[in-house]
């Protein structure tokens, strides 16, 4: 569709303008040597709406005004891997739809089979949106294998595809392991209260290492008590504080295998 409206439009325009060419240097006047009156009549209107116009087509069938307009997207990514970017820095491009700026975001890509490079996608974002793009912030981004100089962010809307690109990327990043996501998976939900904090100073992959323990409320309202030392997003340290309400899951028959869920 892009492709169409681009081609009819530089059809149009280049139309329009070999007549404006055509009308001044063939003496189209009202008198046979009105040279002036040949450029500057009626049709000096032309090349100023032919250019708006160009320009205009091309702004909105931009893959980023497309994308929110259609709330899908472009065909070269609908189909596209999911992979994790994280975001190393966020700009405004200048342009607007609506109201709404157009974001450029630098990132850094860790893709299925955990390649992992560095791209730039564009998106038009809602105002209230822009403070979740921080640097560090991580997306769900379409990316097509092989090609690093663009991604989109996924527009989906499939949260079971978004999940799964966090936790292999979590897997290979090692904040994780196999069986906390299968805890994750299989166990039962329930919410937990942080009791203790302990930070001895342990570090991997920029991740610091915490020693929480955790009261469990079991959906009956009763108790249990369970340690946990897991390597954290710095980011999300501040929700693990003393008190700090998260979400675990915990296998009923083994309760000393838990999980606890933290969004950095």
């Amino acid at each position: 569709m892009k492709k169409i409206i681009r081609r009819s439009v530089t059809a149009l325009v280049i139309g329009a303008m070999a007549f404006y060419l055509w009308y001044g240097l063939t003496g189209q006047g009202e008198t046979e040597y009105s040279t002036v009156e040949n450029w500057l009549g009626v049709t000096a209107i032309i090349p100023p709406l032919a250019l708006t116009a160009f320009i205009i087509a091309f702004v909105l069938t931009g893959d980023s005004v497309m994308t929110a307009l259609t709330g899908k997207n472009s065909p070269e990514f609908r189909d596209a891997p999911v992979g994790m970017g994280t975001v190393l820095s966020a700009g405004p491009t200048g342009t607007e739809v609506n109201g709404q700026p157009e974001i450029r975001l630098e990132l850094e890509v860790v893709g299925g089979r955990g390649e992992i490079f560095r791209s730039q996608a564009k998106a038009i974002l809602p105002v209230t949106q822009l403070a979740m793009l921080q640097p560090g912030a991580m997306i769900p981004v379409r990316y097509v294998p092989g090609r690093t100089d663009k991604v989109e962010l996924d527009r989906s809307g499939d949260q079971h595809l978004a999940r799964t690109a966090m936790e292999q990327l979590a897997l290979r990043q090692g904040t994780v392991t196999e069986e906390a996501l299968h805890i994750a998976r299989t166990g039962i939900p329930a919410r937990g209260v942080v009791t203790s904090l302990t930070v001895p100073g342990q570090m991997r992959d920029g991740k610091p290492k915490l020693i929480l323990d955790v009261v469990i409320t079991r959906p009956d309202g009763t108790t249990f008590e369970v340690r946990k030392e897991p390597f954290v997003p710095p980011a999300a340290v501040a929700r693990l504080q003393v008190g700090s309400v998260v979400d675990v899951h915990y296998l009923p028959h083994d309760e000393s295998r838990s999980a606890i869920s933290v969004v950095a």
